[in-house]
C-alpha cells in the first residue's frame, strides 16, 4: 500500500513541479516588461519635450541678451556723444564769457 501511494505522490510531485504558471495579466512577466516598456517611453517622451522646451527657451534667451547687448552698445555710443557735445558746449561757453570779461575790461 505505502508503495503505491508513493508512487502517486511522486507522480503529483513532478506533476506539479512542470505545472504551468496561471496565466493572469498581473502575474504575467510580459506583462511587467510590456507596462515597463511603455512607461520608459512615455518618459523619453517626456524628455524630448523638455529638452525641445529648454531649447526653445535657450534660444529666446540667446537673441535678447543679443538684443540687450546691442541696446548697451547703443547707449554708450550715446553716452560718448553726449559727452564730446556737453564738453564741447562748456568750451564755447567758457569762451564766449572769457571774450565778454576781456570786452568789459576793455
Amino acid at each position: 500500500m505505502w508503495d503505491s501511494v508513493s508512487t502517486w505522490s511522486m507522480i503529483v510531485m513532478f506533476g506539479v513541479s512542470f505545472a504551468l504558471e496561471p496565466s493572469c495579466p498581473v502575474c504575467s512577466k510580459f506583462e511587467y516588461e510590456k507596462k515597463l516598456l511603455e512607461r520608459v517611453i512615455r518618459n523619453e517622451l517626456a524628455l524630448k519635450d523638455t529638452l525641445d522646451k529648454k531649447t526653445e527657451t535657450h534660444a529666446k534667451v540667446a537673441d535678447t541678451l543679443t538684443g540687450v547687448s546691442q541696446a548697451v552698445k547703443g547707449l554708450e555710443d550715446t553716452k560718448q556723444d553726449l559727452r564730446v557735445n556737453v564738453e564741447a558746449f562748456l568750451n564755447s561757453g567758457t569762451k564766449n564769457v572769457s571774450a565778454n570779461v576781456a570786452e568789459m575790461k576793455s
